[in-house]
């Protein structure tokens, strides 16, 4: 995929599951937060086949991909991925904070509506409207 080269970061060869099937513009979203915030991020699961997501996942579209940075608190890193997010336009996605994973991270999507939201454990999450107070519930 002729994409791929276009990007300064990521490749295709990490945990995208199917990568010829992931998201120009999420690519592109997660490049652009890589370089802004100077630290590698490790992806744990972009295009998956239906194990272990909600019934209607954007993994199953190519339009989530969950990750984590390396370096940096998960509340700063949330803040600089809203901050970058909004530089770039990008209008509506979905980003959940995941505080309990192995080494907390993130879920990011494109999808229709502008939503954050906070894992506070598996299967359990509390939702946001407002990036202030999902980036203040994560460094809770």
């Amino acid at each position: 995929m002729l994409f791929w080269n276009r990007l300064k970061f990521l490749k295709e060869n990490e945990a995208w599951g199917s990568p010829e099937k992931m998201s120009g513009l999420l690519l592109f979203a997660l490049d652009v937060i890589r370089e802004e915030l100077k630290c590698p991020v490790i992806i744990h699961c972009g295009w998956s086949a239906g194990t272990g997501h909600a019934p209607n996942s954007y993994h199953y579209s190519g339009l989530a991909c969950d990750f984590h940075i390396e370096g940096g608190s998960l509340s700063y890193n949330a803040g600089k991925i809203v901050e970058i997010l909004n530089n770039l336009g990008v209008l509506n996605y979905g980003l959940g904070a995941y505080p309990e994973w192995g080494t907390p991270g993130f879920h990011l999507d494109l999808r229709p509506t502008l939503t954050y939201w906070v894992s506070t454990e598996k299967g359990r999450y509390t939702y946001f409207k407002n990036p202030d107070i999902f980036i203040k519930a994560i460094s809770v």
